[in-house]
């Protein structure tokens, strides 16, 4: 049980840590990111809201 939620746990980080790169790099794929996630992201620092703004994704 333990192991599946940590393997829950780093699936999500890599996860975030992708969408991230996406904001970094103003990539198309941005347009996929949802409200929670970019909520997600800027609450774990991942990005900025400079950077939210830079990739067209309001705050």
């Amino acid at each position: 049980m333990a192991e599946e939620r940590q393997a829950q746990t780093t699936l999500a980080a890599d996860h975030h840590a992708r969408l991230a790169a996406w904001v970094r790099d103003r990539s198309p794929m941005c347009k996929h990111i949802t409200a929670p996630q970019v909520a997600a992201l800027v609450t774990t620092g991942l990005v900025t809201d400079c950077q939210l703004r830079a990739a067209g994704l309001a705050v």
